[in-house]
């Protein structure tokens, strides 16, 4: 449980860092400066960010899941849906470079 709460921890920072500067850059976007550098960084933050977001948000129902639950089938579970939502968004990254 202890190396949960450290994942928990690590990507809550890294969720609110990547949070923060996707702010920021669709700040400068909308306001035209360094819109060409602010694209560039949006478009390749994006995907930190969701890896960010999924372990933030995975590790943070595993640890409020009471440990009455069968570990092994709900951590596979969890891992599943992580790893098959980040390969639905790598392919929608790459299959519509320009939706942003």
């Amino acid at each position: 449980m202890e190396k949960l709460k450290n994942i928990q921890f690590v990507s809550s920072i890294f969720f609110y860092v990547f949070g923060f500067t996707l702010f920021g850059l669709a700040f400068f976007i909308h306001n035209n400066l360094h819109s060409d550098l602010a694209l560039i960084i949006l478009k390749s933050i994006d995907l930190p960010f969701a890896l960010a977001a999924l372990l933030y948000g995975l590790s943070s129902l595993r640890i409020s899941l009471k440990d009455d639950v069968k570990s092994d089938m709900v951590d596979s579970v969890l891992i599943f849906i992580a790893v098959f939502t980040f390969i639905i968004l790598i392919y929608l990254n790459f299959a519509f470079k320009d939706f942003i």
